[in-house]
């Protein structure tokens, strides 16, 4: 028989045991490093000294050092109740790409994705909560001029204190919105809302500040109400923001639109 015709055969299929392996590479604890935006909107269902049920929503950085150890800087709102803070834990990577993540009081089995982000469900009683997590740039990246131009923000949550003019809360709330970021500092725009069956639209005009870590703020109002929100830049340019006011439980996406 001749040489090659034995040899190729063997080849081919060395070949593609090799490249069928190099697309099914396991994942590890090194998986995860570096720094992720983090977004959970859920219900507490059990709480010490406040009525339960109540809509939490929060946003936080997080970082992953690639030997199971975690860090985030975190800011939530809980039935209007705003509290920041930072917490330190572990986390565990399989082969299979699930794992867990144990911080102070949250405890959440996770799975990681195909872009290298974390869909994330906690696994307490005293809350019902799903989170994603997903890259953000280097560190002492970011800047005004990072956020310029249109950007769709979509958001759903719950209004927790009277509103004049509104039924009595908690109601519904989800929305849609066009921003426009000058790269400088100043936030105008539009929303439509659709609350509790009914639909308001209005304008928005405000600020917002961008830190080098990649985390800012904005400050706006619109339809006479407040809107400062806290936000972590994604990789991808997006933003993940939870609303910081007393009257409103809520998280929003916000994403660039076409030039």
């Amino acid at each position: 028989m001749n040489f090659w015709k034995l040899c190729f055969p063997i080849l081919l299929f060395t070949t593609m045991v090799a490249v069928s392996s190099a697309h099914a590479q396991p994942c590890s604890l090194s998986t995860l490093k570096g720094y992720y935006a983090m977004q959970g909107q859920g219900t507490v269902v059990q709480y010490p000294d406040m009525p339960t049920p109540f809509p939490m929503a929060e946003v936080a950085r997080d970082y992953f050092d690639g030997a199971g150890n975690i860090f985030a800087h975190f800011t939530a709102n809980g039935d209007g109740v705003v509290v920041t803070g930072n917490l330190k834990g572990t986390y565990t990577v399989n082969p299979d790409c699930t794992g867990t993540i144990a911080l102070p009081g949250v405890d959440q089995f996770i799975v990681v994705v195909g872009n290298g982000g974390l869909r994330l469900v906690q696994t307490d009683s005293w809350i019902v909560v799903t989170r994603t997590i997903e890259k953000m740039p280097k560190w002492d990246s970011c800047s005004l001029s990072t956020l310029k131009g249109a950007y769709s923000v979509q958001g759903e949550g719950t209004v927790v204190t009277q509103v004049p003019g509104w039924p009595a809360p908690p109601i519904p709330l989800a929305e849609e919105a066009n921003y426009s970021l000058d790269g400088a500092g100043n936030v105008s725009g539009s929303f439509t809302a659709n609350v509790d069956g009914t639909v308001v639209t209005g304008t928005i005009d405000g600020t917002y500040t961008v830190k080098p870590n990649c985390t800012g703020t904005i400050a706006s109002s619109g339809g006479g109400l407040p809107f400062n929100q806290w936000f972590v830049v994604r990789r991808d340019g997006s933003l993940r923001l939870v609303q910081t006011d007393s009257w409103i439980t809520i998280t929003r996406t916000m994403e660039k639109m076409p030039d």
